[in-house]
């Protein structure tokens, strides 16, 4: 019985790593999606202005 638990908490603990390794991946994607996103606008911000209005740029 005790080697079965002792698998069986290896197992668990194992997926619980695992699934904290997502979770951690997932909230890290979203911020650099995030952060990706405002410097891309931040970035054709200035071009976008410079095509629309060519007195501004």
């Amino acid at each position: 019985m005790r080697v079965f638990s002792k698998i069986d908490s290896s197992i668990y603990n194992r997926k619980k790593f695992h699934f904290k390794f997502a979770l951690n991946i997932k909230i890290r994607g979203r911020i650099f999606k995030n952060s990706y996103f405002v410097i891309g606008t931040d970035l054709l911000s200035p071009l976008f202005l410079r095509h629309s209005f060519p007195g501004l740029g």
